[in-house]
């Protein structure tokens, strides 16, 4: 059925407000397929930003991990020599000092003679008074080159530090 003219419209054929209706149905459905096409497009656009996200987030995470085991063995490894060292100088004040060296001479001795036992306490008080002033000296230098050391972790990212509290930098005071 072919119509040329809304006029002439034969019977029985949708006339021109039937074709009103339709047009306004048509526009509607038409309407309502491109706001669910943009809804479904804007969910996908979502999900690929939140993919990426995730990559992102884990890759991050990640680095962060290695950034952290690799600065965990260095501060190991300062650590071990700062007890390398506070060993050694223990170690120095045990031998070179006038009790160590009493108690040496001291053993082919009678340590129960009173002049030898006065001799040796004398010997003990200085010793003590000693080794706490060398325990200090060594405390403050093993204190200093820890701040000093912390410089390592000013390059750790202030979100990571703040996330592991441990690897805070001390500070000096």
């Amino acid at each position: 059925m072919e119509i040329t003219r809304l006029d002439k419209v034969p019977a029985g054929t949708p006339t021109g407000e039937n074709l009103a209706d339709f047009e306004a149905q048509r526009q509607e459905t038409k309407n309502r397929k491109s706001e669910e096409y943009n809804v479904l497009k804007i969910g996908v656009v979502l999900h690929m930003h939140q993919q990426d996200f995730e990559a992102q987030r884990e890759e991050i995470k990640n680095r962060n991990s290695e950034e952290y085991n690799v600065l965990k063995i260095q501060l190991e490894g300062i650590i071990e020599e700062l007890e390398r060292h506070f060993e050694q100088a223990h170690r120095l004040v045990q031998e070179d000092t006038p009790v160590a060296s009493a108690l040496k001479v001291g053993e082919s001795r009678d340590l129960g003679a009173g002049s030898y036992g006065a001799v040796m306490a004398a010997s003990l008080l200085e010793f003590e008074s000693e080794l706490q002033g060398n325990i200090l000296m060594e405390s403050t230098t093993l204190v200093h080159r820890c701040v000093e050391d912390s410089t390592l972790l000013k390059g750790v990212p202030g979100e990571y530090r703040a996330s592991h509290p441990g690897l805070q930098a001390p500070h000096p005071q």
